[in-house]
């Protein structure tokens, strides 16, 4: 009998403590090779600054990357913030907003990719706003991972490395206002999972 995907262990999500202590179990039977500056390692995805912290609280092995949606326009920065402080790297998924899924969730107004100030720096450096929105990532020390299925876009995603100015990324880096307080997640959990899974003043499951 084929089990139904579509139902969520919600328990079983609450204790990814003791998930990651198989994992690390992994790292002392050999067979994961604990190398961080290579990322051939453990990390997690989608946590936020609660569940990183309750992590540490019993982790014997520092989840080397934190991998979460993270664009001009939800800028995650308390979760970027304590990640880099706690030595965890942040890897961006959705670095260009998760375009199409907003449209096809309903969802209205322009992506990052059509924002006013992204555009306006784009005319100034002859980049593409792809362009413009990696490299103000990589600024802030996080990896990408767009994703892109031709040729040409994975030739426009690697020439991503330029000099920004340092007004330029201040502009890029309050889209969303000083803290992210106007950010815009274009792919909510709420949605699909029933649950705000990057709540920043709450754990949810």
């Amino acid at each position: 009998m084929t089990p139904d995907l579509t139902v969520l262990d919600i328990e079983l999500s609450r204790a990814f403590d003791s998930t990651y202590r198989a994992m690390e179990k992994l790292v002392n039977s050999g067979k994961v090779k604990h190398i961080v500056r290579q990322f051939v390692t453990i990390g997690v995805s989608n946590f936020s600054s609660p569940k990183i912290n309750r992590l540490l609280q019993t982790a014997k092995i520092k989840p080397a990357v934190n991998q979460i949606e993270c664009h001009a326009q939800w800028p995650q920065k308390a979760v970027v913030k304590l990640c880099q402080e706690k030595e965890t790297h942040v890897r961006a998924f959705g670095p260009l907003g998760c375009t199409p899924i907003p449209a096809l969730m309903g969802r209205h107004g322009p992506s990052p990719l059509e924002d006013k100030t992204v555009l306006s720096i784009v005319a100034k450096y002859a980049k593409t706003p792809v362009q413009v929105l990696l490299c103000y990532l990589l600024h802030r020390g996080i990896s990408v991972i767009p994703m892109r299925n031709n040729l040409e876009c994975i030739v426009e995603n690697h020439d991503c490395r330029f000099d920004l100015a340092d007004e330029d990324f201040r502009l890029l880096d309050t889209i969303a206002g000083e803290s992210g307080e106007l950010r815009v997640r274009n792919l909510e959990s709420r949605d699909y999972l029933g649950f705000d899974n990057y709540n920043e003043k709450v754990e949810e499951a």
